[in-house]
C-alpha cells in the first residue's frame, strides 16, 4: 500500500546506528511496507542487502554532492507499484500506530498529504528488535526524555503523481519540506496533521555535512538556494498550516485556515515594524558594548 523512500547518510558510527534503528522500525510495521534506500553513500548497499530492501544507487546531485528532490521523488514513483509514497528521513523511528493512522486518512481521500511532528530523543545504542517490548520501552523513554522537535515534519505520505512537477530543491536542507506542504495547499489538496495519532521519534545527531556550515542545516548556501526557489518566507508552510487534523479518535477535523489569507500582509507588517526595531536595538547594544 505504501512505499517508503529514504536517503541515508553513510552508515558510520552513531549515524549508522540510528539509521539502522529507523529502518528496522519501518520493517516492523504491519503491513510491512516496501522500502527503497537511495544513494551510494558508504554502507547503503550493504544495509539494503542485509534488510532485504530495494536500493537505488543513482541519484542526481548538485556540485556539493547533495541529492536533488526531482531525481529522488520521480525515481521513487517510477519504481513503486504502490499508490502511496512515504518520504521519510532516515533517522526517524516509527511505532505501530503509523499504518493504522495513515490508512484512516488515505482510505477517505483520493489525494492528500499526511504530515506530523516528531519528538527529539537521544538514542545512543542499537535497539533490540527481537525484544517484543521494544516499542513499549522506546515510547516510555520518549515520554520521559523526549522533547518537541519543532514545527517541522520528517515524513510525508502522498499519493503517487499528486505533484505535477518538482522544482530543483535540495533534499536534506532547510525549506524543501516546507515546499511539499505549501504546494499541496496551493493545489487545494487536503493536508492532514497526524501528530496526535502517529508516534514518531527523531534520533538526535550532529549536522556535520552541511555545505559551508557545521552547526545545522538551516543555514548555508544550499538552504538559501531552496528558499530562493520557494520565494517569500510566508510560503514556508509547516504542519501548523495543515487543512485538517487527525484526532486521537480517528476523526478528520477541519482546521481554520484564515491566517493563510492574511499571512503575506502580516509578513509585510513585520518587516516594516519589528525588523527596524530589531536593527535599532542591535545598534544600541553595539554602542553600549564598545563604551
Amino acid at each position: 500500500m505504501i512505499t517508503f523512500v529514504a536517503l541515508p547518510k553513510p552508515f558510520i558510527g552513531h549515524i549508522g546506528i540510528i539509521q539502522r534503528n529507523a529502518i528496522q522500525s519501518w520493517l516492523a510495521l504491519n503491513p510491512r511496507p516496501r522500502v527503497i534506500l537511495f544513494g551510494n553513500e558508504e554502507g547503503v548497499a550493504e544495509a539494503a542487502h542485509e534488510f532485504g530492501i530495494d536500493h537505488a544507487p543513482t541519484v542526481e546531485c548538485n556540485e556539493f554532492g547533495t541529492p536533488m528532490l526531482p531525481s529522488v521523488f520521480t525515481t521513487a514513483e517510477q519504481m513503486s507499484d504502490d499508490d502511496w509514497i512515504c518520504y521519510i528521513n532516515c533517522d526517524i523511528i516509527l511505532a505501530s500506530d503509523f499504518m493504522p493512522s495513515t490508512e484512516k486518512v488515505i482510505r477517505k481521500m483520493q489525494q492528500c498529504l499526511v504530515v506530523g511532528w516528531c519528538a527529539n530523543l537521544d538514542v545512543r545504542k542499537p535497539i533490540d528488535f527481537s525484544d517484543p517490548k521494544w516499542e513499549q520501552k522506546m515510547l516510555s523513554f520518549m515520554r520521559e526524555k523526549g522533547t518537541k522537535r519543532g514545527n517541522t515534519s520528517d515524513y510525508f505520505v502522498y499519493r503517487k503523481g499528486m505533484y505535477p512537477y518538482y522544482p530543483p530543491l535540495i533534499l536534506g536542507r532547510a525549506y524543501f519540506d516546507n515546499w511539499v506542504i505549501f504546494e499541496a495547499r496551493r493545489l487545494k489538496i487536503t493536508v492532514v496533521n497526524a501528530t496526535d495519532t502517529i508516534s514518531a521519534i527523531h534520533q538526535n545527531h550532529f549536522y556535520t555535512a552541511v555545505a559551508g556550515e557545521d552547526t545545522g542545516n538551516h543555514s548555508g548556501e544550499e538552504a538559501h538556494r531552496n528558499l530562493d526557489i520557494i520565494g517569500k518566507k510566508y510560503y514556508v508552510y509547516r504542519p501548523t498550516e495543515a487543512s485538517h487534523k487527525l484526532t486521537k479518535r480517528g476523526k478528520l477535523r477541519v482546521l481554520w485556515s484564515g491566517f493563510l489569507l492574511v499571512r503575506p500582509r502580516f509578513d509585510r507588517l513585520r518587516r516594516c515594524t519589528w525588523s527596524p526595531i530589531k536593527r535599532r536595538l542591535a545598534s544600541v547594544k553595539r554602542r553600549f558594548i564598545h563604551k
